[in-house]
Parts: C-alpha cells; sequence; structure tokens
C-alpha cells in the first residue's frame, strides 16, 4: 500500500513538474499568436488549414514564418526534447489520399523546422489522416459541416516530455 501510494505521489509530481516547464513555452508561443494547448505528452502547437496552400503539403508564407518562431522557441526553451509532427486530414475524399496528405504535410512541417535548425534526430513525423478528429465533418442532421472540416484539415507539433536520448560514446 505505502508503495502504490508513493509511485501515486511520485507520478503526480512528475506531472506538476512537466506541466510548469511547458508553460514557459506554451506562454512564449502564445504571444507569437500561435495557439497551443498544455497536454499529457507535452505542449500541443496547432498548425490550422489556413497555413497550407489549398489541397497541398507547401506551407504558405505566414506558415514558413510562424514554424521559424516554432523553432526558435524549441531551440531556446526546449532544448534537448523530442518534437512529434503529426498530420491530419478530413473525410472528404478517398482515405488513402487523406492519410498521405497528412503525412506530406507533418514531412512537410518537419522540413521547415529542420531548416529553421532543429536537429533532425529530434522530430517524427505521422500522418492521421482522417483517423482524429477535432469536430465533426458532418452535422447531427448528416449535412456536410464545412467549418468542422476545416477544423480537421491540420498540423500539430507536439513538444514532447520525453528527452532525445544521448548518443553513444
Amino acid at each position: 500500500m505505502n508503495r502504490l501510494i508513493a509511485f501515486a505521489l511520485t507520478a503526480t509530481l512528475a506531472g506538476l513538474g512537466c506541466a510548469s516547464r511547458n508553460q514557459p513555452i506554451a506562454e512564449e508561443l502564445g504571444e507569437l499568436g500561435i495557439e497551443t494547448r498544455i497536454v499529457e505528452r507535452g505542449v500541443l502547437v496547432y498548425i490550422p488549414d489556413v497555413l497550407f496552400e489549398f489541397d497541398s503539403d507547401r506551407l504558405s508564407p505566414t506558415g514558413r514564418e510562424k514554424i521559424r518562431g516554432v523553432a526558435e522557441v524549441i531551440d531556446r526553451l526546449a532544448s534537448g526534447r523530442d518534437i512529434s509532427v503529426e498530420g491530419h486530414a478530413d473525410a472528404v475524399g478517398e482515405a488513402t489520399y487523406n492519410e498521405r496528405l497528412s503525412l506530406r504535410r507533418a514531412k512537410g512541417v518537419a522540413d521547415d523546422l529542420l531548416g529553421a535548425g532543429v536537429e533532425p534526430t529530434r522530430l517524427r513525423t505521422t500522418g492521421f489522416g482522417e483517423a482524429n478528429p477535432v469536430a465533426p465533418n458532418r452535422s447531427s442532421d448528416g449535412r456536410d459541416s464545412p467549418e468542422g472540416r476545416r477544423l480537421n484539415r491540420r498540423g500539430e507539433i507536439v513538444i514532447l516530455n520525453s528527452q532525445v536520448a544521448a548518443p553513444p560514446p
């Protein structure tokens, strides 16, 4: 019983430590006009569809500028932490096409992070296609929901709580 209590207390304190080290990252990105949320895995950075060219994996000039800002904050406040770049799509079109597009978008964001100086060993990319919607693609009466689809077409950068393993000597 005492071990269980000690484990729970350690996990709680570790979680609080992660939250406290994530707060400055979220605040600084917020000052740059970048939407973030502190989640269990780390700091989630939201990249809306308007930062991509239409039906493309290329970031708009505004999107590229935002990614450079994210990279600068990562360099200063999250040095050594792993970064997950995740692409998402709405449910319109073929699922396989949406999976490929979401992966290409994730890789495009990762390429811009690399170009801004983030080390390649820290990055991993995943395309989720239409699998993880944040809003319904259809309204409750079954009609298309353009707003829901727009919200689902997104990229996310997660500044993970985990550290990159040191290379062997």
